[in-house]
C-alpha cells in the first residue's frame, strides 16, 4: 500500500535520524513563520515587539498595562525580544524586511520545539505500553507519530504558534517541563530523577516568570506531584524537593521583582496587578465580555475542529475506559484535572480569548492521539479498506487548511500590509504618519525601526465615565469636527504644545525616557496605582500638525474622504485589502480596506 510505504519511508530514513527529523520539523516552522501576513490580536506587536523597541531605542508608545501607575505586565518577556534588538543596533543592521522576521522566526524555533516536546511526551506517557496503532506493520504507526501530525497539521497552531505572543513561548515551556516531570514520575525509564526534576522546575519557573498567570497550573500539578512523592517515597525525599523547589522559586522571585523595579523604577508586583484586574477586576467592561461556558464549548471546538470527535473519545477513554491497557492514564488524568481547575477559574474573568488556552492546547491534543488510538483499535480491523481511512484523514486535514490559509493569509492582512507599503514610500524617514482606524491592529516602530512622528487614538480603558480618543473617534455625532478640533495648521518644529498634549510620539533618543509610553514622552509623577491614574491620558486636549500620511481604515471612509480633500490629502495608489469580515465598536462590516492619503 501507498501509504505503508510512506510511512516506512518517513519512519525508517527521517524519524529515526533526529538530525534530518528535527532539520525538516524547524524548516517547516519557519516557513509557517514567513506566510503569516495577518494579525491577530494587538498583544502580538504591543505587549512585545514595541516594548522591547521602547527599551532599546528610548522612544515608542507603551500602551496603558506599562503605564507606571498600573503596572500589568512583567517586563521579562519583552526582554528576550530587546536583547535582538540590542544585537541589531550594536552591529547597525539596518534592513527592516529582516528586523521585521526575525522575532518571529525566533518563535518559529521555540514552535518546533513545542511539537516536538508535544510527540516525545506522547511517547513517554505511552511508550511503556509498546503500543502500535495499526497491526500491518506493528512498527510503524507510533503513538508519537500521531501526536506530532496532529500538531503540525492543527490550523491553530499553524495561525498562532509562531507569532510573538508570551502564551507561544509558555506553551513550549509547560510541554517539555511535563515532559520532565512525566520522566521523573516514571524512573524506569529514566533513573535520574533528580535531574529530570531540576529540569523540570527550572522550566516552570521560566514560564511562570514569562507569564504569570500560569502559577496556578504550576501549584497544582506540583502540589500533586509532593503527593506523589511522599506516597511512592518517604518524607525525607519529599522535604529534599521541597527544598529545591524554594531555593529555584526564591531566585525566580528575585529575577522577577529586580527587572521589573528596574524597568518601572519603582518596586511593583505586576503578578499581583495581573490577578486583581483579571480576577477582582471587570476587564470585560472594556475589552468584551464572554458567556461562562466559552472555554468548555466555543473553544476547544473552534480549536480543534475536525479533531473534535477524537478529543471527545480521547476524554471518554482517560475517564471512563476500564482498559487495562490504559494504564498509563492516571498520570495524565492528574494534568487535565489540573488545566479544568485553571479553566474554571478563567472563566470567572469576563475577558475570554482563544490563545490563553494556548499553553495547554499540547494537552488537548494529546487527547484526541489516545481518542485516535481508541477509535482505530475499537473501529478498524486489519480487513477495513484502508482507501475509506485515507479519506477520512484527508477531510480531517482540508478542515484543517482551510482555516489555517484563511486567517494566516487573509483575514486581518491589512494591518502590516500597510506597514510594509508605508515603507516602500520615497523619503518616509522625514514624514509623519497617523492612523484613523482601530487601536494597535497594526504594528508601530518596530517595523518602521526610524524616529519619525506618528500616532492614532489612544484606546487605554475609560475611567470615571471619560471616553479614551478611540471612543470619540467612533461615537462622534460629527468625526470632521472631532478631528478639526485635533490637527491644526502647522510645522511640526513650530508647533505649541502648551495648551494640549500631541496625537503624536515624537521621538526624544535619550535614554531617560525609557520608563514613559504617553504621548510627547512626557513623565506624569501618580503616588496612588489605581485605575484613575489613567485619567491624564484623556483629560487634557490633543493637538497637533496636519501629518504627512493619513491611514484611514474602511470604517471611516466614507465620512471623512470629503474632509481629506479639503485639507488637500490626495490618496495614493488602491485600496490595501483587510479582511472579508471585520469585528469593531460599532459592529462587523464586510470587505475593509485601508486607504493611505498624502499632504499635497
Amino acid at each position: 500500500m501507498k501509504s505503508y510505504s510512506f510511512f516506512k519511508f518517513f519512519k525508517k530514513y527521517i524519524l529515526y535520524h533526529r538530525q534530518w527529523f528535527y532539520f525538516i520539523l524547524i524548516s517547516f516552522r519557519i516557513i509557517n513563520s514567513l506566510l503569516i501576513k495577518t494579525t491577530f490580536n494587538p498583544d502580538e506587536y504591543w505587549q512585545s515587539l514595541e516594548v522591547a523597541y521602547q527599551i532599546v531605542f528610548g522612544y515608542g508608545f507603551l500602551t496603558w498595562e506599562w503605564d507606571h501607575c498600573i503596572a500589568l505586565r512583567s517586563i521579562i518577556y519583552p526582554l528576550l525580544f530587546a536583547l535582538i534588538y540590542k544585537i541589531f543596533n550594536i552591529i547597525n543592521i539596518s534592513n527592516t524586511i529582516f528586523i521585521i522576521y526575525i522575532p518571529r522566526l525566533f518563535q518559529a524555533f521555540f514552535a518546533s520545539l513545542t511539537d516536538i516536546g508535544t510527540a516525545k511526551f506522547t511517547f513517554l506517557l505511552t511508550s511503556k505500553l509498546k503500543i502500535k496503532i495499526f497491526e500491518i506493520p506493528p512498527t510503524i504507526y507510533n503513538m508519537d507519530l500521531i501526536a506530532l501530525s496532529l500538531n503540525i497539521f492543527n490550523w491553530f497552531n499553524f495561525f498562532c504558534l509562531c507569532r510573538t505572543y508570551s502564551q507561544t513561548l509558555e506553551c513550549c515551556l509547560n510541554i517539555w517541563s511535563m515532559y520532565f516531570l512525566l520522566l521523573s514520575i516514571l524512573p524506569e525509564k529514566n533513573l535520574n530523577i533528580n535531574k529530570n526534576e531540576f529540569f523540570a522546575l527550572i522550566l516552570s519557573s521560566i514560564s511562570v516568570l514569562i507569564r504569570h498567570s500560569s502559577v496556578i497550573f504550576w501549584f497544582l500539578i506540583f502540589s500533586f506531584y509532593s503527593i506523589h512523592i511522599i506516597l511512592r517515597y518517604s518524607y525525607y525525599r519529599f522535604y529534599y524537593f521541597l527544598l529545591k523547589s524554594f531555593i529555584i522559586v526564591l531566585i525566580s522571585i528575585i529575577i522577577m521583582i529586580s527587572t521589573d523595579w528596574w524597568f518601572y523604577g519603582k518596586f511593583v508586583l505586576p503578578m499581583i496587578n495581573f490577578f486583581n484586574f483579571n480576577l477582582l477586576g471587570n476587564p470585560g467592561a472594556f475589552f468584551g465580555h464572554n458567556s461562562w461556558y466559552y472555554y468548555f464549548l466555543e473553544c476547544p471546538i473552534s480549536l480543534l475542529l475536525s479533531y473534535i470527535p477524537f478529543f471527545i473519545l480521547g476524554l471518554y477513554c482517560i475517564l471512563f475506559n476500564q482498559n487495562k491497557k490504559l494504564k498509563f492514564i492516571p498520570e495524565f488524568q492528574v494534568i487535565l484535572l489540573s488545566i479544568l481547575l485553571v479553566i474554571i477559574l478563567l472563566s470567572f474573568s469576563s475577558h475570554k480569548e482563544y490563545r490563553f488556552i494556548l499553553p495547554y492546547f499540547p494537552f488537548l491534543i494529546v487527547t484526541t492521539t489516545i481518542g485516535i488510538y481508541y477509535c482505530i483499535n475499537h473501529y478498524f480491523s486489519k480487513k477495513y479498506n484502508y482507501s475509506y481511512i485515507r479519506i477520512i484523514i484527508l477531510i480531517i486535514i482540508i478542515f484543517q487548511l482551510i482555516p489555517a490559509i484563511y486567517f494566516s493569509l487573509l483575514h486581518q492582512r491589512g494591518g502590516e500590509s500597510v506597514i510594509k507599503v508605508i515603507l516602500s514610500l520615497p523619503n518616509i524617514y522625514n514624514s509623519s504618519i497617523f492612523f484613523i482606524s482601530q487601536c494597535h491592529m497594526y504594528p508601530f516602530y518596530s517595523y518602521i525601526y526610524k524616529p519619525i512622528p506618528m500616532g492614532f487614538f489612544d484606546c487605554s480603558p475609560p475611567i470615571n465615565n471619560v471616553q479614551n480618543w478611540n471612543s470619540h473617534l467612533w461615537y462622534s455625532n460629527n468625526i470632521t469636527n472631532f478631528l478639526d478640533s485635533v490637527f491644526i495648521s502647522s510645522h511640526f518644529n513650530q508647533f505649541n504644545y502648551s495648551n494640549c498634549i500631541s496625537p503624536y510620539i515624537i521621538p526624544k533618543l535619550s535614554k531617560k525616557n525609557i520608563y514613559t509610553g504617553w504621548f510627547h514622552n512626557e513623565i506624569i509623577t501618580i503616588e496612588n496605582v489605581n485605575d484613575s491614574c489613567l485619567n491624564y491620558r484623556f483629560l487634557k486636549k490633543i493637538c497637533g500638525p496636519f501629518p504627512t500620511y493619513f491611514i484611514v481604515h474602511s470604517s471611516f471612509i466614507n465620512d471623512i474622504k470629503n474632509w481629506l480633500n479639503l485639507n488637500n490629502y490626495i490618496q495614493l495608489g488602491q485600496p490595501i485589502f483587510d479582511s472579508i469580515i471585520t469585528e469593531t465598536p460599532k459592529g462587523y462590516i464586510t470587505y475593509s480596506y485601508y486607504y493611505i492619503y498624502k499632504k499635497k
